[in-house]
């Protein structure tokens, strides 16, 4: 496993890129009707509720066999590379 460290000017950068990411995100939502704002927050607490599910399963009990890192891009547990593929 290798760990990268950004350089103080890469940190700033790296905020700076998220900051304009997140503004443009707030102003997507904010011309969304209520309702849809409404049915986007129902339709995150779902797809968190799957994602952490402490019961899920594995790849062979789910339909068309993929597992849940499969589809996320996530591995849970000790041990396993997550976001390396």
């Amino acid at each position: 496993m290798v760990w990268l460290h950004a350089t103080a000017k890469g940190a700033r950068l790296l905020h700076a890129g998220r900051q304009r990411r997140v503004a443009a995100l707030e102003a997507d939502l904010a011309r969304l009707a209520p309702a849809e704002r409404d049915t986007l927050a129902d339709a995150a607490a779902i797809l968190e509720r799957v994602l952490h599910d402490p019961g899920g399963t594995d790849a062979v009990d789910r339909p068309g066999g993929t597992s849940r890192a499969d589809r996320t891009g996530r591995m849970g547990g000790t041990g396993r590379k997550g976001w390396i593929r």
